[in-house]
């Protein structure tokens, strides 16, 4: 971080001016502030493309019969590392990001020659609403009132005629279940916000990237593949196996926070289901309280942590 001061340079203005023509700015062009003007240079590294604008690269790797797509498995590899940050944090500062939608996640593609792996690196940025807490102090953010009206996809269709032109987003239903959650108390920890956004990244993951469901070829998976895997990367076995692990992982969050969901929308009871198509059950138990495999404990979903637990013991 530098602290200068002068006059804007002319190479600097040029691309203001470039960015300005192309995604347009309210700001006030730099050159009208005098030499006494101060300004901040923050350097932070290139981590990437934000993952709502990220393209996953759908064409073929590897050869011979190991030609594949690795769509699913970048898009598991995403989810991964997200909620493997997310537990870190939540372990060493009570973190709560309060924030997370797509645009929040950057993402960059790695060099992978042998093609079998994912190929992408995902990282967590701005943290202007996170709560963290340290020996000294708790330190969190207000959220201002005007987020809690987005237009949503749990609303109940009472909105404004101004809002007919604006596409309803997940997103601002998670702001306002997170401040159902805690009772509008923002100092405390409460990791369950964290499974929130976790469910909100896995249902873009799978239904807003134009990623098709894999196909029957894609379920097999070579030994050659199996023996590079590690549990922490069983989701990188085939493209139907990432597939599972995101969409078993959807649906065992959707159930952990339908009660969250039904006090928000002052639901006492089980609503009536809707005439239409039944949604199928995926190939492993929808209950909220399976077993893990490994150690047989009860999978809670009430943090982070406990989406990591879930995930590598694909406790379902």
């Amino acid at each position: 971080l530098y602290i200068v001061s002068g006059k804007y340079p002319k190479p600097l203005l040029r691309e203001w001016d470039e960015y300005k023509a192309e995604k347009g700015s309210e700001s006030t062009r730099p050159d009208q502030f005098n030499e006494r003007q101060l300004y901040a240079i923050v350097i932070l590294p290139n981590a990437g493309i934000d993952l709502e604008t990220y393209k996953f690269d759908k064409s073929s790797k590897g050869s011979g019969s190991n030609k594949s797509s690795t769509v699913w498995r970048d898009a598991a590899e995403i989810f991964w590392q997200v909620i493997s940050a997310l537990a870190g944090a939540e372990e060493k500062l009570k973190f709560e990001h309060r924030d997370l939608h797509w645009g929040q996640i950057v993402i960059q593609k790695r060099i992978n020659p042998d093609g079998g792996d994912a190929n992408v690196t995902a990282t967590i940025i701005d943290l202007g609403l996170s709560r963290i807490e340290t020996d000294e102090d708790v330190h969190f953010s207000l959220i201002e009132d005007e987020v809690f009206t987005g237009r949503g996809i749990l609303s109940d269709g009472s909105h404004s005629d101004d809002e007919d032109e604006i596409e309803p987003d997940y997103q601002f239903d998670v702001y306002r279940m997170m401040r159902h959650h805690n009772n509008d108390e923002w100092s405390d920890f409460h990791p369950l916000s964290n499974v929130m956004w976790l469910h909100y990244l896995a249902t873009k993951l799978l239904n807003h990237k134009g990623l098709k469901r894999p196909s029957l070829q894609a379920r097999t998976t070579s030994t050659e593949g199996r023996k590079r895997v590690s549990l922490s990367e069983n989701h990188l076995e085939s493209e139907w196996s990432a597939y599972q692990h995101l969409k078993n992982s959807e649906v065992r969050l959707e159930l952990r926070l339908k009660e969250v969901i039904d006090g928000m929308q002052g639901r006492t009871s089980p609503r009536k289901a809707k005439p239409g198509p039944v949604r199928k059950q995926p190939l492993n138990s929808r209950k909220t309280g399976e077993t893990h495999k490994s150690t047989g404990s009860t999978v809670q979903l009430e943090s982070a942590s406990d989406v990591v637990a879930m995930w590598l013991t694909k406790g379902w």
